[in-house]
């Protein structure tokens, strides 16, 4: 009897081990820590934009394939003119999911394969260029960066260089509001001077046809032009004859 009170606790035991085990796990997988805790598993997708450092933006992808037959997703947007990582996310994805999201990144921006050092040797050292200048990276930057665990960056032989002719160029984006236009201009010039960098100023006029936000000085002219002609690719053109007349008459 002693012995098989002896066996049927250490078959508990054993039990409760297991139990521990798997709710440990389960917790390493909590959205608080998850990237940290992928980064344990295979590396699968790395991409980097084809045209980074002649566009000045892109989007950069390093992702994990995970037990449960879903992908970590880490995703950078990277102002390599001015910003550094203007956005980032951090996802588990299924692989439709992904699948769809990665087809949005493509149709704004083409994008190439790379090595998993040279992905994070580019994001990380975006993230530095803008930090030494006063710019902060986005505040998710720290837990999407999570997912580059233990990849060697130092392995990657690529130099990045960073800003426009030798200067940051910073080129406002249509979610950002005039007072966060203006604190970056007064960080870079705080930093820079008033000569030590380059500004765009994207905006749409408006009714009187002056931009609502003005900037004084490092301001560049965009210039345009208006035609008749619709662009073959316009999603207009796209539309049923039947549509596009309709629609003319409106």
């Amino acid at each position: 009897m002693a012995i098989d009170e002896k066996r049927r606790q250490k078959k508990l035991a054993r039990k409760a081990a297991e139990r521990k085990a798997k709710q440990t796990e389960k917790r390493s997988l909590l959205p608080a820590s998850s990237a940290a805790a992928a980064a344990r598993f295979p590396i699968g997708d790395c991409f980097i934009p084809t045209d980074l450092f002649s566009e000045g933006i892109g989007h950069i992808i390093l992702t994990r394939t995970l037990p449960n037959s879903r992908i970590a997703v880490a995703g950078f947007l990277i102002d390599a003119f001015c910003l550094g990582v203007k956005n980032a996310l951090y996802h588990e994805m299924s692989y439709e999911e992904y699948e769809s999201y990665l087809a949005q990144v493509e149709s704004q921006v083409p994008i190439e394969k790379a090595h998993p050092s040279c992905v994070r040797k580019l994001v990380e050292s975006a993230a530095r260029y803008a930090q030494d200048i006063g710019l902060s990276p986005h505040p998710d930057y720290a837990k999407a960066s999570r997912l580059f665990g233990d990849i060697d960056a130092a392995a990657c032989p690529v130099r990045y260089t960073f800003g426009k002719d030798g200067k940051p160029l910073y080129i406002n984006g249509p979610n950002e509001t005039p007072f966060q236009q203006r604190k970056i201009i007064e960080t870079l010039e705080r930093h820079l001077g008033s000569d030590g960098f380059e500004h765009i100023y994207m905006t749409e006029a408006g009714e009187d046809g002056f931009a609502p936000f003005p900037m004084a000085g490092h301001l560049k002219l965009v210039n345009y032009r208006i035609s008749d002609d619709m662009p073959a690719d316009a999603p207009f053109a796209k539309l049923p004859a039947s549509v596009q007349k309709e629609c003319n008459e409106i």
